[in-house]
């Protein structure tokens, strides 16, 4: 798909970049190092304003491109998971997660032409009870670190999971359904 314009996705992540091929975008990976601390308790507002910092950093060295950023976090009963640090941190997020309904929120970011347009979307993903040995496994058998709430629902075991609400790349964390929207609008402007 063609806009007229250099599309960068400001992310690592093997997930959001196999989003953007799977729905035909040609596209530069630059991945933004913005600070992602916040003391912002609105799931929705945190990854929205973590999206933008993210944006902001690259569009600042590519002004004339187009600059896609999310960010992804998990939010059950009033807690915002992030990515762990760590094995025990991982460990804690899984057993917390195990047996619960939680949210999956994708705040996105998108700059073209000096403007942003921000926007969250969300999903909720229900877990059966999990087993202390089936959490090490999980832990043991992916790479929880680089994933909001320790794991990734494409990692799971489908008896791991007893319900899925929402859209898939929501939980994948790029909800393509906006950003195909949103670029669909700038391509008809260039």
């Amino acid at each position: 798909m063609n806009i007229g314009k250099k599309i960068i996705l400001a992310s690592n992540s093997p997930r959001r970049k196999r989003l953007m091929k799977e729905s035909g975008y040609k596209f530069t990976i630059y991945p933004s190092n913005a600070d992602e601390n916040s003391d912002e308790k609105n799931p929705h507002k945190y990854t929205m304003l973590l999206s933008e910092r993210k944006a902001e950093v690259v569009a600042a060295k590519y002004p004339d491109s187009i600059v896609i950023a999310a960010d992804t976090m998990v939010f059950a009963r009033n807690r915002l998971l992030g990515k762990p640090v760590d094995y025990n941190q991982a460990f804690e997020m899984l057993s917390f997660l195990s047996g619960r309904k939680h949210l999956v929120i994708t705040g996105f970011t998108i700059y073209c032409d000096n403007k942003f347009i921000s926007g969250s979307e969300e999903a909720s993903i229900t877990l059966r009870k999990l087993s202390k040995n089936e959490i090490i496994s999980l832990i043991n058998t992916t790479n929880p670190y680089d994933k909001a709430g320790a794991y990734s629902l494409e990692d799971l075991p489908e008896d791991f999971v007893v319900k899925v609400d929402g859209e898939l790349s929501t939980i994948l964390g790029l909800p393509m359904h906006k950003i195909s929207k949103h670029l669909e609008e700038i391509g008809k402007q260039h």
